[in-house]
């Protein structure tokens, strides 16, 4: 398994102290003049809790995303659109070196030409994923690698039902295997099983195959390193980096990284970036 240098961060783009060497490294604060850099072989994960939704965001928005944003009934749906689709364009900012509102991102789903796809401006080499649940919205970035990010609130599903649509009959720990519904229900197998499920929702939105592979095919292992993919349908040879990332309390998640190469992985707060109105010009 490839080396993951994994570091969270508050804010800002500072580079763990064991990165490797980059010429396009940013220096400490992250900025260079009025253009973000970023190393080729990092990978960011930004958080974002509901609370830092700001009446401003929803100018960032393109025409096609304010449609789909008015389709929600909710208006906590629409908070969480509204703040995953700024956070997107502000992330992509830094990235391309355009202001948030003309940064031409493309949502439409390659399986049905409708706008609800993974966010891709075309060029630019930077790969994204996005997920939501309850109060969070997390974003990944990578020039690196295709990457997925999965978020999911814990709750009180019943993870009886769930676990053969989840896990292959060999991924089933022999010690829930048959348990009584009471045991399965516990704490400490309740957060192993969404934990184990935002790994591979994680994967399935890294390949960029969602809900076209079942995640029962999508077979994963712990090792001495973490977690590993070692089975996945029609694509024996995929490789994949697995990292649980810091839960925020009540919540699991998971970021897959489809490359066999050393990554740098770092968590930051998308705190500074969405609470400070960015300038167009």
């Amino acid at each position: 398994m490839a080396a993951v240098r994994h570091c969270r961060l508050a804010n800002g783009l500072t580079n763990c102290a064991s990165a490797p060497p980059s010429s396009s490294t940013a220096p400490p604060g992250g900025r260079s003049g009025s253009v973000w850099t970023v190393s080729a072989a990092r990978c960011e994960v930004w958080w974002a809790g509901l609370g830092l939704a700001r009446s401003w965001h929803l100018e960032l928005l393109d025409d096609v995303e304010r449609v789909r944003r008015e389709r929600l009934r909710l208006a906590a749906d629409r908070d969480r659109f509204t703040t995953g689709a700024a956070l997107v364009r502000l992330i992509l900012a830094r990235w391309v070196g355009l202001a948030a509102s003309v940064v031409p991102v493309d949502r439409t789903c390659q399986s049905c030409g409708e706008p609800h796809g993974r966010p891709v401006v075309a060029g630019s080499g930077v790969r994204l994923s996005v997920s939501h649940s309850g109060e969070w919205i997390v974003v990944a970035a990578s020039k690196e690698a295709a990457v997925g990010v999965d978020v999911e609130r814990i709750t009180d599903v019943d993870i009886a039902l769930l676990e053969p649509m989840v896990f292959s009959a060999a991924e089933i720990p022999t010690e829930l295997a048959g348990a009584p519904h009471g045991d399965l229900c516990a704490a400490a197998a309740r957060v192993d099983f969404f934990r184990a499920w935002t790994r591979k929702e994680a994967v399935v939105k890294a390949t960029g195959d969602g809900l076209l592979v079942p995640l029962n095919q999508v077979v994963v292992a712990d090792c001495a390193a973490g977690h590993r993919l070692i089975g996945y349908p029609g694509r024996p040879e995929l490789a994949a980096q697995l990292v649980d990332l810091e839960g925020r309390d009540g919540y699991a998640a998971a970021l897959a990284v489809i490359s066999d190469a050393p990554v740098e992985i770092a968590e930051l707060s998308a705190a500074t970036l969405l609470g400070e109105q960015v300038a167009d010009s």
